[in-house]
């Protein structure tokens, strides 16, 4: 299951994103500084050179079946300026390594852009980087329809930073339902519409 991260899990899910991106000091910043001030806790906001961002949340995946373990953490965060521009960020979006290709990548992703809609944000951001081993997750953003905006060369780092977007479209308020009495005359003038006249070659069921 998906839950927002709590006390309970915030330790096993800072040792998830150590696995993952841990090798990195910089990272291991910004993920602890995130995480704790997500649930409240104040001694990190002198580390954001920004200001405290107008929207922090995080959340992660439980394997109950394996003891409530954390195999996942995905988030979305937005600076005051993003905020304005209804533009929000992916953040910590990763997955256990035991877990990858069970398709928990994909509903982690699923649901961070969901909840992008829910705060009627219009583009969801991330950055991701040329490293190999994050490959397969940029062919998974491309699939969910997100496009390359830019790239930066790599400063301490030996990857450059790629950026990309997703504009936000707000689900459809399409309904579909049983044909009724009340809808057959729409449906047999639509038909009519479309078709010229109502089709008798077919032997609709």
């Amino acid at each position: 299951i998906i839950e927002p991260l709590s006390k309970k899990t915030l330790a096993p899910a800072l040792a998830l994103l150590d696995s993952v991106f841990g090798e990195d000091p910089d990272d291991k910043m910004q993920y602890t500084r995130g995480f704790n001030t997500s649930l409240g806790e104040t001694k990190y906001l002198h580390l954001y050179a920004k200001g405290k961002p107008a929207y922090l949340r995080y959340f992660v995946a439980i394997d109950k079946k394996n003891g409530d373990k954390v195999v996942g953490t995905t988030g979305l965060y937005a600076y005051p300026e993003e905020e304005k521009q209804n533009a929000t960020w992916l953040g910590w979006y990763c997955v256990d390594a035991k877990e990858r290709g069970t398709g928990l990548g994909t509903r982690l992703l699923d649901f961070a852009i969901d909840l992008a809609k829910e705060i009627n944000a219009k583009v969801l951001k991330l950055r991701t980087s040329t490293d190999p081993k994050e490959k397969l997750a940029q062919e998974m953003y491309k699939r969910r329809g997100f496009r390359i905006t830019g790239t930066e060369k790599a400063n301490k780092g030996k990857y450059d930073t790629i950026y990309m977007e997703l504009p936000i479209k707000k689900d459809s308020n399409l309904l579909i339902k049983p044909l009724s009495e009340k809808t057959l005359k729409e449906a047999v003038d639509l038909t009519v519409k479309i078709f010229g006249s109502a089709p008798t070659d077919f032997d609709y069921p």
